[in-house]
């Protein structure tokens, strides 16, 4: 029994692993495609959770569409899938102007750290003072990675910090609804909402008159490129649900750390985007703020 405990979780630890690798060829080949074929963030969104939703449909088709349609929340599911829309186009709009790709996901690991900020001062939870030193901790590596007060720093690298933001917000609401509705809801949901407020996005992206509005076809190649980053995407995805569903995400969770070297290794390979001591330094901080908060992580209590 004891073994096949031990079976299982090894499962969720590769399949944490394979999400981490999977996403970071999604991190790569994004700006890839915004490079090569002149795409801006919100066609290149649109795109890729459309292909994802393509990618998805065989296994949907299998299941009882209208009984997981169901729901006595659909309005949570509304607000929840925007928030997750302005995450998902900052951080896009990161990886196509192009920010490193080590540099932005290190950022974007801030985001656990906003949900318990945001359990904090909303939810009015009460966590240790060195928990609470972790959070500080991590939010200097964030500071120490932006480099603010340097001649190149520009708004743009603020991108990732608001993704995880966005991000962080949609997690706060997504835990509430969890106890109401099934996984199957919950990602349907999500890919079906997402669709036209993309669209919306990206056909008002860089909007100067009504004339300006108009549905863009890429060009074969980039068609094939943005079908790659939504299969991609919808791989990560399932490799994620299906890692939390052979162990719990205290277990599997500092595997997931894995996919900062494979980010850092893939931006250098294809870009030659190197890291400085500064970012070293930042992101060993939001690291190890991260694995602490991880092994800590015990519920929060009420005032």
């Amino acid at each position: 029994m004891k073994t096949n405990l031990i079976s299982v979780r090894y499962q969720g630890v590769l399949f944490i692993i394979l999400a981490g690798c999977v996403f970071a060829a999604v991190n790569a080949i994004t700006p890839y495609i915004s490079m090569t074929f002149s795409l801006n963030s919100g066609w290149i969104a649109f795109y890729q959770y459309f292909f994802a939703l393509i990618a998805m449909l065989p296994w949907v088709v299998k299941s009882n569409i209208l009984k997981h349609f169901h729901t006595h929340f659909f309005w949570r599911h509304f607000w929840r899938v925007m928030l997750a829309v302005v995450g998902v186009h900052f951080w896009v709009r990161a990886l196509t102007v192009p920010i490193p790709i080590g540099q932005g996901l290190s950022l974007l690991m801030l985001s656990p750290f906003f949900v318990i900020l945001g359990a904090v001062i909303f939810l009015k939870e009460r966590i240790s003072s060195k928990r609470f030193l972790a959070l500080l901790t991590g939010f200097l590596g964030a500071l120490i990675i932006l480099n603010p007060w340097a001649e190149e720093f520009s708004y743009v690298m603020l991108f990732p910090l608001l993704a995880a933001f966005f991000f962080a917000c949609h997690t706060i609401m997504l835990k509430d609804i969890t106890d109401t509705d099934g996984a199957f809801t919950i990602v349907l949901y999500l890919y079906v909402l997402i669709l036209p407020f993309n669209l919306m996005l990206a056909i008002t992206d860089n909007l100067t008159t009504f004339n300006d509005l108009h549905f863009m076809i890429p060009n074969l190649n980039a068609l094939f490129w943005l079908g790659v980053l939504g299969l991609l995407t919808a791989v990560g995805q399932w490799s994620l649900a299906k890692a939390y569903s052979f162990a719990d995400a205290s277990y599997i969770q500092p595997f997931d750390y894995v996919k900062l070297p494979i980010n850092l290794l893939l931006g250098f390979l294809i870009f030659g985007w190197g890291i400085s001591w500064l970012f070293f330094i930042g992101a060993s901080l939001i690291l190890l703020a991260s694995i602490y908060i991880t092994f800590s992580d015990k519920p929060l209590s009420k005032n």
